[in-house]
């Protein structure tokens, strides 16, 4: 890949926030948001690994989280217990959930 290419990935990559670089597959690709709550964004990213899960994350870098899919349960990353707890009252609501579980399967397939 030649230089100019390197530099003109990583610029586009940081004007394009939805969007990250498949180092080998060497395209972008978009990651989908499904809700919003006060300031976290509910996001599921394609190419991600298992066990299926949704990233919560906050504009300014303070939340940086996981919840598994199949029980809106808290994963791994950095949360407050406040905010934990909306995430988990928000995923009770039947249409994120469905909305979550349609991302995830647009991308990985149904589990």
């Amino acid at each position: 890949m030649e230089i100019e290419d390197k530099l003109l990935i990583g610029l586009l990559e940081k004007i394009i926030n939805y969007s990250r670089i498949d180092p080998e597959l060497g395209f972008y690709y978009t990651k989908e948001q499904a809700g919003i709550i006060r300031n976290m964004k509910l996001e599921i990213f394609p190419n991600d690994h298992k066990p299926p899960h949704f990233h919560v994350k906050s504009n300014d870098k303070s939340i940086d989280a996981k919840f598994l899919l199949a029980s809106g349960k808290f994963l791994s990353g950095t949360i407050s217990s406040r905010d934990e707890r909306a995430i988990e009252e928000f995923y009770s609501n039947p249409q994120v959930k469905k909305r979550l579980f349609e991302l995830w399967e647009k991308f990985h397939g149904a589990e």
